[in-house]
Order: C-alpha cells, then sequence, then structure tokens
C-alpha cells in the first residue's frame, strides 16, 4: 500500500505530479488514478479538486495529441483551419490520391525538409497504413513538434470509411 505523507510531498509537488499525469494518462485510465488518489494521505480538498479536473477533461477532451482514428481526423480536419496535413507516403502514392490540402514530404526525406513545417501549428499525419506516419511521428517529436496527431490506418482506412480523397 502506497503511503504519502505531506511532510515528505509537499502539496504542490503533489499537485504538479498529478497534473502532469492527469495530462499523461487522460487517454482512458482515470478509474485506476482514482483509486490510486483514495491511498494518498493528504488533504481531502486537494484530491477532489484533481477528481474534478480529470472529470473535466474525460467530458471536454475527446482527442488528444497521438493516435487517432480516420473519423477524429475528420473532426479535425474540419474543425481546424490551420491544421498541416501531412502525407509521407512517396510522390507517386501521393499524386494517385490524397486528403484534399494535404502537404506530401515522403518520410525519407522528412529530416532534410523539416524546416518546411512550423512546429507550433497542429499536424496530422498520415501515410498508407499507418506504419511510416508512426515513423514520421517520431521524427516531428525528435524536432520538438508536440502537436501531432497520426492517422491510424492511413489513407486507406480513410478511404475505407467513405471519405473523399483528391488526385
Amino acid at each position: 500500500m502506497l503511503e504519502v505523507t505531506i511532510m515528505k510531498f509537499p502539496k504542490k509537488k503533489i499537485l504538479n505530479f498529478m497534473i502532469v499525469l492527469t495530462i499523461g494518462i487522460a487517454g482512458g485510465f482515470f478509474g485506476a488514478y482514482f483509486k490510486a488518489l483514495d491511498k494518498i494521505s493528504v488533504d481531502q480538498s486537494l484530491i477532489e479538486d484533481l477528481k474534478s479536473r480529470i472529470t473535466y477533461l474525460q467530458a471536454h477532451v475527446d482527442i488528444f495529441y497521438g493516435n487517432v482514428t480516420v473519423d477524429q481526423a475528420r473532426k479535425l480536419i474540419s474543425s481546424n483551419i490551420s491544421l498541416v496535413i501531412l502525407d509521407v507516403r512517396t510522390s507517386p502514392e501521393y499524386e494517385s490520391g490524397h486528403i484534399k490540402n494535404a502537404k506530401n514530404i515522403p518520410v525519407d526525406e522528412l529530416e532534410t525538409r523539416i524546416v518546411e513545417l512550423d512546429r507550433d501549428i497542429e499536424t496530422l499525419v498520415y501515410c498508407r497504413l499507418g506504419v511510416r506516419s508512426t515513423r514520421a511521428m517520431r521524427i516531428l517529436n525528435h524536432h520538438n513538434f508536440t502537436k501531432v496527431y497520426n492517422m491510424l490506418g492511413g489513407i486507406e482506412a480513410w478511404k475505407q470509411a467513405g471519405y473523399s480523397i483528391v488526385a
């Protein structure tokens, strides 16, 4: 059983830890953390505040940076006019059909062409099936791009969902 005392861990440190933890696990593991919070021996109002913040995140945030489904990607595209849509397939693949307004930078050229992108603008990355876009996401993260979404299943999942592409 985990026991934390206020003397060993000041409230500010616990609060900072819990906020980082909350953001880090916002993808769906909240129940386990509610149980963990109950085992920490601190001021109950602090715990209630953290629980309310987690509940707020659950209710108001449905898409987090990282992997997204094609439905979430479509929602991002329709709701964010500044979103960069990055197609990391080869040029011939891109020319055979791509998401409207997508910019093509093949994953093998991404390191050398990174200056063409703005790290402060949200970026949706996709490829054919999701393998190259995962690699591209790692490259972007390595270059301090933090607002990056990876479309799971790639353009094939996009087409299978019935969403349009342009040639």
